[in-house]
């Protein structure tokens, strides 16, 4: 991934939910501490694979849930 002209700049990925279709997915990626974890470990798998420094998560639901 190429770097920004300005240097030293962090680079993010983008990982975004909306609309209430993935209020399924959402849950089974929060449902327990251990699904959390998997799921975090799988983007920063993916975030160093592709050369991110991380990840920018937006989750927009209209109903919210304990995590």
């Amino acid at each position: 991934m190429r770097r920004s002209v300005y240097g030293n700049l962090k680079v993010l990925g983008t990982f975004i939910t909306e609309w209430d279709e993935v209020k399924a997915t959402c849950k089974e990626m929060l449902a327990t501490r251990e699904s959390a974890q998997m799921y975090a470990v799988r983007l920063a798998e993916l975030a160093t694979s592709l050369g991110f420094d991380g990840w920018l998560i937006i989750i927009e639901m209209k109903n919210r849930f304990r995590i």
